[in-house]
């Protein structure tokens, strides 16, 4: 998919359900760069972060020595369910921590109401 701007990129993020694969190649061409190279990567950082987007893996983008138009990131809408189990993962914490058990569930839990109601 091309992308001629940022909000393209906003609007893909939001109806693939917070979460896109983008090539490196179409975020450069979003703000109209021809060459991709660690000034540009880093103004394309910028720019999904002021769009309220995160991006990973982060090295793709952070400190990228050799980036290559078609390596991909996934980019998630900040402040999102995917978002806030992107974050937890990315951002290791103790309150991060319960936000992943909490987003898992409690698997002994769901067993037993199939139990019972498999009973």
């Amino acid at each position: 998919m091309k992308y001629s701007n940022m909000e393209q990129i906003v609007e893909a993020v939001v109806a693939g359900g917070n979460l896109e694969i983008v090539r490196l190649g179409e975020l450069r061409e979003a703000l109209g760069y021809s060459r991709l190279g660690s000034n540009v990567l880093r103004e394309v950082a910028d720019e999904l972060k002021k769009a309220g987007l995160g991006y990973f893996p982060e090295w793709q983008l952070d400190s990228n020595d050799q980036p290559r138009q078609h390596d991909e990131v996934r980019v998630y809408k900040k402040r999102s369910a995917v978002g806030d189990l992107v974050d937890a993962v990315l951002e290791p914490s103790a309150k991060n921590d319960e936000k992943l058990r909490s987003a898992g569930g409690n698997e002994a839990e769901i067993l037993g109401q199939i139990r019972k109601l498999l009973a």
